[in-house]
């Protein structure tokens, strides 16, 4: 779980647009932890948020449409740059 909050918190600094890109984070490591995470905190919105976009970045789309499905119509904007991009992820996870 720490190796999600340590990525989780990075990422919060909006260095990139994609943490994984470019970067040595292991997405199978982080995505293990994320679940973690998600065992205990499951209302988190701002978890299951994060957890959504690093899924979208990383192309893991049928966990993504998990993250989502436990979004529902929630929008945390802290997590994303503004609403297109939260809509054009949601979208890219349902196709």
């Amino acid at each position: 779980m720490l190796y999600a909050r340590i990525v989780w918190s990075i990422d919060s600094f909006g260095f990139s647009t994609n943490i994984l890109q470019g970067t040595k984070v292991n997405w199978r490591r982080l995505k293990r932890a994320f679940l973690m995470l998600q065992k205990k905190y499951p209302n988190s919105l701002a978890m299951h948020t994060e957890f959504a976009r690093l899924c979208c970045n990383a192309a893991d789309w049928a966990t993504a449409r998990e993250q989502f499905e436990q979004i529902g119509g929630r929008v945390d904007s802290d997590a994303w740059n503004n609403i297109q991009e939260f809509t054009r992820f949601r979208n890219d996870a349902y196709r």
